[in-house]
């Protein structure tokens, strides 16, 4: 197995995957190449559960949200501290979001403005199928960080405020904020 992974390309790391168990962070220099099949497999053998979550948005596809999901429901246990569970559910968020956006395409019969025009939606089954993967571990995920959270006990006096603009630079600084203030709400 070590000269094998000792070799790993773009070329053979989905075939090396299949015959090997190499754990993610040898991997993750090929998060671009890897297919499905390979990332469904990492989700399966990977040890850690806050591995898998902590990379999630490489290992994206719909069953590795359910693989997720069933290791939750199996009793695994996340480690993630809530700031690191809030952003990767901001993340879940996000991308449920994006997904609810409908890509249409417009098909003429015989060319624009002659004949009928039809919408066609792409791969509507596929697109529910990883809305309801998504879905769910968007709900596991947020009752454990409900957990975490009543575990959290600050001595802070009112009022709190977490204050940043909208400028762009500043996208890390309101996630950031958004952690804060849940945390906040929840504790003050």
């Amino acid at each position: 197995m070590v000269s094998c992974c000792r070799d790993l390309t773009n070329e053979n790391i989905n075939t090396l995957i299949k015959e090997f168990k190499i754990p993610y962070s040898h991997l993750k220099q090929f998060k671009e190449h890897l297919n499905d099949e390979s990332k469904v497999r990492i989700a399966s053998y990977e040890e850690k559960l806050d591995t898998i979550l902590w990379y999630s948005e490489d290992l994206q596809c719909s069953d590795v949200d359910d693989i997720i999901s069933e290791r939750l429901q199996n009793g695994e246990q996340i480690t993630l501290p809530y700031g690191k569970l809030m952003e990767r559910l901001l993340l879940l968020r996000t991308l449920l979001d994006n997904e609810n956006e409908t890509t249409t395409f417009e098909n003429y019969e015989h060319g624009p403005g002659r004949g009928g025009c039809r919408q066609i939606t792409r791969n509507v089954h596929d697109q529910h199928s990883t809305q309801l993967s998504k879905r769910k571990l968007y709900s596991d995920l947020l009752l454990i960080a409900e957990v975490q959270l009543e575990k959290i006990k600050l001595p802070l006096e009112s009022p709190v405020a977490v204050m940043g603009d909208a400028s762009d630079s500043m996208e890390v600084a309101i996630r950031t904020a958004t952690i804060l203030a849940s945390l906040l709400t929840a504790v003050c």
